[in-house]
Formats: structure tokens, C-alpha cells, sequence
């Protein structure tokens, strides 16, 4: 849906990002973004299509020398 408009709601159904689809393809960053299920919605004139995308939890990979080592965190604030 070249041209149309793609929308990020968070778990309470606030919208928490939006931007235009101007290639086929198109990254939605959810790194920073709180664990719960959130809504994407792609829009084009009178078609929409609706996706879920689950995100279980903080997730940070932290780089030592030539060893990566991944950390799980339940809040990243603390």
C-alpha cells in the first residue's frame, strides 16, 4: 500500500507513532517500547489492514569484546 499511512496503538489503544508508507517496505522500531500486544494499522484510501504485534519484553544485547551477551530486563528504568 505505497502512498498510504501506517499507525502504531499501544496496549491502551493510544496511538503512539505514525508516518507515511512511501516504499514497500518500512521498519516500526519497537525497542523502546513498554512489553504488550500492539496495533498496526496500514490505511490507503477506503482499505485497511489491521496486524497485531506481540512484544514479550525488554531485550538489550550488550557487546563484550567479540562475545555477545544477551540481557533480559523486566524494567529497564531501574
Amino acid at each position: 500500500m505505497v502512498g498510504g499511512t501506517v499507525e502504531v496503538y499501544n496496549p491502551e489503544g493510544k496511538i503512539v507513532g505514525a508516518q507515511n508508507l512511501d516504499n514497500r517496505k518500512l521498519i516500526i522500531d519497537f525497542f523502546d517500547m513498554a512489553p504488550g500486544d500492539y496495533t498496526i494499522k496500514v490505511k490507503k484510501e477506503n482499505t485497511q489492514e489491521i496486524f497485531t504485534y506481540h512484544r514479550e519484553g525488554y531485550q538489550m544485547v550488550i557487546k563484550s569484546d567479540s562475545t555477545d551477551v544477551s540481557k533480559s530486563q523486566a524494567n529497564p528504568d531501574k
